[in-house]
C-alpha cells in the first residue's frame, strides 16, 4: 500500500503560503503607494489609467473605485489570516490533525486563487479513525476573522479618504450610495462579531456536537460559512469555463495568420488542461466539504490500526 507523503504536503502549504502572502503584499502596497501619489499630486505615469482606477474625490466613494479599494483590503486580510493558518496548520500540527482538517484547508487554499496546496491536500487519507478537530470550525475561525478583519480595517480606510479626499463634492445619488455601503460594511463586522468568537473556544468541537441550543447554532453558523466558500468555489468553476469558452473562441478570430493560429491551439489546450483539473479539483473539495458521517466528526484509515492498538493498551 502507498504511503501517504504528508512532507511532501507541508511543503506545498508552507510554500505557496509564503508566495501568496509575499504577492498579497506587494500588490497592496503598490495600490496605496499610487493612491497616495494620486491624491497629493505627485503621482507620476499614465493619468488616464490613474484617472480609470484611484479615487480623488467624494463622487468615487460610491463608484466602482471604492469597490478596488475594498476588493485590495479584503483580498490583502483575507490572503494573509489565512495562509498564516495554513501554514501554521503544516507545521504545529500531527498528521491526525491535518488529516482532519484538509478539506477546510484546502478551502482557504482555493478561495486565495491557490491549486498546488488544495492539490496536495487531497491526497492525504480520509475515513475510518475519528479526529478530533471539525473541518467547518477551521473556516469559520479564518475565514470569519479575515472579513471581520476586512470589514473593520475597510471603515477605517473609507473614512480616511473622506476626510482627506481632494475632492469634496457629491455627485447625483452618490452620498446616499455611499451611506448604503457604510452600512453593509457596519452589517459585516457586527455579524462578523457575533458569529466569530465562539469558534476559538478549546471545546468548539465538543460544543457543536451537543444537541444543545449553543450547539445547534454552532453548527448553524458553520453551516452559513460553508455555503459562503461554496458559492465562493462554484463561482470559480465558472470563472475558469468562461476563461475556457473565451480561449475557444480565440481560435477562430479573422484575419490570423498562421503564427497567431497556433499560439490561439496551444493556449486553449493548455486552458482546457488548467480547467479540467480545477473543476476536478475544487468539485472533489466541495464534496469532501459536505461529508457529514458521524455528528460532524472526520475519519481516518490510515490511523486505524494505532488507534485499536492504543486501545488495546
Amino acid at each position: 500500500m502507498m504511503t501517504r507523503n504528508f512532507g511532501f504536503t507541508r511543503f506545498w502549504i508552507v510554500l505557496s503560503s509564503i508566495v501568496g502572502i509575499v504577492g498579497i503584499t506587494i500588490a497592496a502596497s503598490a495600490y496605496f503607494y499610487f493612491l497616495g501619489k494620486y491624491n497629493n499630486g505627485t503621482f507620476v505615469g499614465d493619468i488616464d489609467t490613474a484617472n480609470t482606477w484611484l479615487m480623488n474625490s467624494y463622487a468615487d466613494l460610491a463608484s466602482y473605485k471604492v469597490v478596488i479599494l475594498l476588493a485590495v483590503i479584503f483580498s490583502f486580510f483575507t490572503t494573509i489570516i489565512c495562509n498564516i493558518g495554513l501554514i501554521r496548520y503544516a507545521i504545529a500540527s500531527n498528521d491526525a490533525e491535518l488529516c482532519a482538517n484538509k478539506w477546510s484547508l484546502a478551502v482557504l487554499s482555493l478561495s486565495l486563487g491557490g491549486f498546488f496546496a488544495p492539490f496536495a491536500l487531497t491526497w492525504l487519507p480520509d475515513t475510518d479513525v475519528k479526529a478530533t478537530k471539525n473541518a467547518r470550525v477551521v473556516i469559520v475561525r479564518y475565514l470569519g476573522t479575515a472579513w471581520l478583519v476586512s470589514a473593520l480595517v475597510s471603515i477605517a480606510a473609507v473614512m480616511i479618504f473622506y476626510n482627506s479626499a481632494t475632492n469634496k463634492v457629491w455627485v447625483g445619488d452618490s452620498q446616499r450610495n455611499f451611506a448604503i455601503m457604510m452600512g453593509v460594511l457596519a452589517a459585516v463586522s457586527v455579524i462578523s462579531l457575533i458569529l466569530v468568537p465562539g469558534f476559538y473556544s478549546s471545546r468548539v468541537v465538543a460544543n457543536m456536537m451537543a444537541e444543545t441550543s449553543f450547539g445547534k447554532w454552532l453548527r448553524f453558523v458553520s453551516t452559513i460559512y460553508t455555503v459562503l466558500v461554496t458559492i465562493m468555489l462554484i463561482i470559480q468553476i465558472i470563472t475558469a469555463l468562461l476563461k475556457l469558452i473565451e480561449a475557444f473562441g480565440r481560435m477562430f478570430q479573422k484575419g490570423q495568420n498562421g503564427l497567431s493560429i497556433f499560439a490561439n491551439i496551444l493556449n486553449f489546450t493548455s486552458t482546457l488542461i488548467g480547467t479540467i483539473f480545477m473543476v476536478y479539483l475544487i468539485t472533489k473539495v466541495i464534496k469532501g466539504l459536505w461529508r457529514r458521517e458521524d455528528g460532524y466528526m472526520v475519519n481516518i484509515p490510515q490511523y486505524k490500526t494505532e488507534d485499536r492498538a492504543q486501545r488495546q493498551f
